[in-house]
């Protein structure tokens, strides 16, 4: 929020959040981390509104998993995405 006088003077701009699909997909084991990325959405949204009026566009990124050998230490997660 440091940056909002910032984008009134420019007349305006973007904020990209990045969040992650697991806010809007629950995965087992996950609980806290997906409550706490829903949170960053809900408070994207949020924001979103408030500014529209300024002209600042406010997006959320939700990324979906990237196997890159991380995955392989959480085989019942990595499975479950796969999934998806």
């Amino acid at each position: 929020m440091l940056l909002l006088p910032i984008l009134k003077q420019n007349g305006g701009g973007a904020i990209a959040n990045m969040v992650s699909m697991v806010a809007r997909v629950n995965l087992p084991f996950n609980g806290s981390y997906g409550a706490s990325k829903a949170a960053v959405l809900s408070l994207t949204q949020a924001v979103r509104a408030e500014l529209a009026a300024q002209k600042t566009l406010v997006l959320a990124v939700l990324p979906g998993a990237i196997d890159i050998g991380m995955g392989k230490s959480f085989p019942v997660r990595l499975k479950y995405l796969q999934k998806k």
